[in-house]
């Protein structure tokens, strides 16, 4: 998709497009029994809903893309329409068009997060020429904020490192992952990030892959790396268990489009190989 940050007025009107209304993790959807859509701008208000900011954001396939601010409250009597968890759409919707609705969440929540200047604290208006804030007092330039972290797969011989978070849902585990400190390179975050939750050491810390992942607003970068020592001592803060994981005997596992789950997936595609 591309950007064309805008902001849309009431008192214009603007050329139907898909409209993606947020509020906290969830999206306004229309659905048609099992079939799980973006609304249009023309359905929203055919249905009653009160939008009273909306701005551009991107076009995808051709379409613009609008997105509504986060409102504290949510409306749940819509006909034809519903609020869903962002993470359910894993399974209805394609890549692509998962891929927006998370960058949709990521520019609404920065816009409801500037709308004051983080330098004097003056109110801010959306630039003309790029995705940016504007303080109309200081001239100080507000970008969406992307915080990178990194994911990454370590491997023991057969096996992969798996940790339970007390964020996570009961048993469910998942790859080792941690924001980057300033200062820091990634490979240098990869391997304190392992050290300090699980207490190992790894090496040969490679890239895998990227997403973007708007909770709350983070880069995910992620590599494998393998495993040369010590023994599995969880910090009890960021993992409460961690243990070393065979393909045919895994836990409960991240689902659907995250790069989590693909690093895993990785891992089991990686142990069928010589297989007979």
């Amino acid at each position: 998709m591309s950007f064309v940050f805008s902001l849309f007025q009431e008192k214009q009107q603007p050329d139907d497009g898909s409209v993606f209304l947020f509020h906290q993790d969830r999206l306004l959807v229309r659905r048609d029994g099992e079939v799980v859509t973006v609304p249009l701008l023309s359905d929203v208000r055919g249905a009653g809903v009160s939008v009273p900011l909306l701005f551009t954001f991107g076009t995808s396939d051709g379409h613009i893309c609008f997105a509504g601010r986060e409102s504290t409250e949510v409306v749940t009597d819509i006909p034809g329409l519903t609020y869903v968890s962002i993470r359910s759409l894993f399974f209805t919707i394609s890549d692509d068009q998962f891929m927006t609705v998370l960058c949709g969440l990521h520019v609404t929540r920065w816009f409801g997060n500037t709308l004051f200047c983080g330098k004097c604290g003056r109110a801010t208006t959306l630039s003309e020429t790029e995705p940016a804030k504007i303080c109309g007092s200081c001239g100080h330039v507000q970008y969406p904020k992307i915080s990178p972290a990194i994911i990454v797969a370590v491997v023991n011989g057969d096996r992969i490192l798996l940790g339970h978070s007390g964020r996570f849902p009961e048993k469910l585990y998942s790859v080792i992952a941690g924001f980057v400190d300033p200062g820091e390179t990634l490979e240098q975050c990869v391997l304190r990030e392992v050290k300090e939750e699980t207490g190992i050491d790894i090496d040969s810390v490679t890239y895998f892959g990227s997403q973007p992942w708007p909770f709350p607003d983070s880069l995910m970068i992620g590599f494998t790396a393998r495993y040369t020592g010590g023994i599995i001592q969880v910090d009890g803060k960021e993992l409460l268990h961690a243990d070393w994981f065979r393909a045919d005997e895994l836990p409960a596992i991240p689902e659907g489009k995250s790069i989590s789950r693909r690093l895993i997936n990785w891992f089991i595609e990686q142990n069928k190989k010589g297989r007979p």
